[in-house]
């Protein structure tokens, strides 16, 4: 069995977050979650994503700024 796949999933939404959680769990992936860019990028820096779920519309920073970061 290889390694367990981090996927950080960030929305403002949190049925999508919810929901793309459930679907990537059940497939035996690791899921972190954040609701805005700010929290995002904190993931990033402790959860070390190897996949990143990033909606570009976020209240506090764009998903472009966040990706540019």
């Amino acid at each position: 069995m290889g390694k367990q796949v981090t996927i950080l999933v960030c929305d403002d939404q949190s049925t999508i977050r919810s929901s793309l959680k459930e679907a990537l769990s059940g497939e035996g992936h690791h899921v972190v979650e954040a609701p805005d860019g700010k929290a995002a990028l904190d993931s990033v820096r402790e959860a070390e994503p190897d996949l990143l779920l990033l909606d570009l519309k976020l209240p506090d920073i764009s998903g472009v700024d966040v990706l540019r970061t």
